[in-house]
């Protein structure tokens, strides 16, 4: 079948297995080509590049991904969509399809393993929104990250994703990716291009691998969120969770960072020079 991703179509596959959307894994199904088409063309892929793709649904993005990929994997958490999928899918050599949760996969393993062939693993997801913010955390977490990630996600998220310092919507999820990506909104997806109909606006967000790599990856991400245990708080007050007072007080001396500033305050770039100063004396100690 040519073109899944269209309501008659979608229609279609949902009837002829006798299957619904299941509200509770986020299944809205994209049924706009135009969109579809949309996509692809941020990908901009290398001509040897593999493609983890996250929440394949029936297929409707993964019938363009392979036709350039040299390997795609699906990671379908449904055991119903695996099954259409291993159907429709049953003669394309150039596509894996794993029915598991992707919080429960080894990305860094499969990574790491698809790097050995290919010279540029990308991800592309369409991303539950009750957990976006763990997959890509998990994404962030992995020893030699996807090179890009581009994501389906709602609007409000991707806003929070780009949010600047001092703003209202800057947490830790803007400090981790805009460490290690270059972050932007590609587009805006109406909710008239899904089936069903979710009740928000979705955007496609591009995260382009930055060349300086973080160390410590894991590190970095869980010291962040020390930093915004409360955004309103300073970030003295909150380090001295973690740390007793003299500690405290010598590692935001070291950063030149005033103990007065709130998480909200302080730069992607700060935030990098005080992890880095942070590890270097929890070293010594």
């Amino acid at each position: 079948m040519k073109q899944i991703g269209n309501i008659k179509n979608t229609q279609y596959l949902l009837d002829k297995y006798n299957l619904n959307a299941k509200l509770s894994l986020g299944q809205n199904f994209i049924v706009d080509q135009k969109v579809l088409e949309k996509i692809i063309e941020h990908i901009d892929p290398s001509e040897n590049c593999a493609i983890v793709e996250v929440g394949p649904g029936l297929g409707a993005l993964t019938e363009h991904l392979v036709t350039f990929a040299k390997h795609v994997v699906s990671i379908e958490i449904d055991q119903r969509m695996v099954h259409v999928l291993n159907e429709l899918y049953d003669e394309t050599d150039n596509l894996e399809i794993i029915h598991e949760d992707i919080l429960k996969v080894d990305l860094n393993e499969l990574v790491s393993n698809l790097r050995k062939q290919y010279d540029q693993v990308y991800m592309v997801a369409n991303l539950p929104y009750y957990i976006s913010s763990e997959i890509l955390m998990q994404a962030f977490g992995l020893d030699h990250g996807f090179d890009m990630i581009l994501a389906l996600v709602q609007n409000e998220f991707a806003q929070r994703l780009i949010s600047e310092p001092n703003s209202k919507a800057y947490r830790p999820l803007s400090v981790i990716a805009k460490t290690m990506y270059k972050c932007k909104i590609s587009f805006n997806v109406s909710k008239h291009c899904f089936y069903p109909k979710p009740n928000v606006t979705s955007s496609i967000i591009k995260l382009n691998k930055k060349q300086i790599e973080i160390s410590h990856r894991k590190d970095y991400i869980e010291f962040i969120q020390w930093c915004f245990i409360q955004k309103r708080k300073t970030i003295y007050n909150n380090l001295r969770q973690q740390f007793d007072e003299d500690f405290t007080r010598d590692l935001l001396l070291k950063a030149n960072i005033s103990e007065t500033l709130r998480p909200a305050e302080l730069d992607i770039e700060a935030y990098v020079n005080l992890f880095e100063v942070y590890y270097e004396t929890q070293s010594l100690r």
